[in-house]
């Protein structure tokens, strides 16, 4: 038990490091997986650039983020992306590619965990909304009640252990719970670039 804590640890730095709860597990499975045209293309926002290429067979698409650091410059995250339907509201899960090279020595990043991270996501009057779900809202729902969900509970932070059918039902359940996902953030396509179909 000891051990598998200290690998979850890890699972942090694969994870948004903002706030964003992380799960070993992904959220879809074979018959919630959804594939949206719309959603492919270049979205801006404020701090950053988010790219869409996807591919309707697989349902899968691959998202670059390019964000500007005033000290390190142009930053660049490359994510797996599955869109998730669950009740009529669809969610995002973001995965790390497992080509990305990270700039640590061999012991740092054989102890690195990549983890799922999900957002709710809607498509309205051209614009792109995504809301993270809340770790801190998590947490005290975990704390008041921590048969809520499975889960790990690290230093800092808890992370998801449970099934992707158990993460769906406590989304589904917990969805419109107030702060349960964070206020949208609002990114808007590119110029007049349009979905590729």
């Amino acid at each position: 038990m000891a051990m598998k804590r200290w690998m979850i640890s890890f699972v942090i730095l694969a994870a948004c490091l903002a706030g964003c709860v992380p799960s070993l597990h992904e959220l879809y499975t074979k018959d919630t997986l959804v594939y949206d045209p719309s959603l492919v293309g270049t979205w801006v926002e404020e701090k950053a650039i988010w790219q869409f290429t996807g591919d309707p067979n697989t349902k899968a698409y691959q998202l670059v983020i390019t964000e500007q650091d005033e000290k390190r410059g142009s930053l660049e995250s490359k994510l797996e992306a599955h869109l998730v339907e669950l009740d009529g509201k669809r969610y995002l899960d973001l995965f790390p590619q497992k080509d990305v090279e990270l700039n640590v020595g061999d012991w740092f990043r054989t102890n690195l965990l990549r983890a799922h991270t999900f957002l709710k996501t809607e498509i309205k009057n051209g614009k792109l909304l995504l809301s993270v779900m809340d770790l801190d809202t998590v947490e005290k729902m975990i704390e008041k009640n921590p048969g809520l969900v499975k889960h790990e509970k690290t230093e800092d932070r808890i992370v998801l252990t449970a099934s992707p059918k158990e993460l769906q039902e406590f989304i589904k359940k917990n969805a419109a719970a107030e702060k349960f996902f964070g206020e949208p953030v609002e990114l808007k396509r590119r110029g007049n670039e349009s979905a590729t179909k």
